[in-house]
């Protein structure tokens, strides 16, 4: 099993992402977060992407007008 890593913008632990495998066993297939910029140079857990992901949009908007 891998190390749990952290999440550099709130430094809770970063999520695991699983799927079900045809034999109905859990395989996790992703544990290395998402890009925190323009937030934070690192990896961020699910809940503070949908933070990166609001920021990201609100800057994009801001430069459209």
């Amino acid at each position: 099993m891998s190390e749990e890593k952290i999440c550099d913008l709130c430094f809770g632990i970063i999520d695991k992402h699983y799927y079900t495998n045809d034999g109905g066993e859990r395989v996790m297939y992703w544990d290395e977060g998402h890009n925190g910029q323009p937030l934070v140079d690192g990896r961020v857990c699910d809940s503070c992407n949908e933070l990166v992901i609001t920021y990201r949009i609100k800057k994009m908007m801001e430069a459209r007008a």
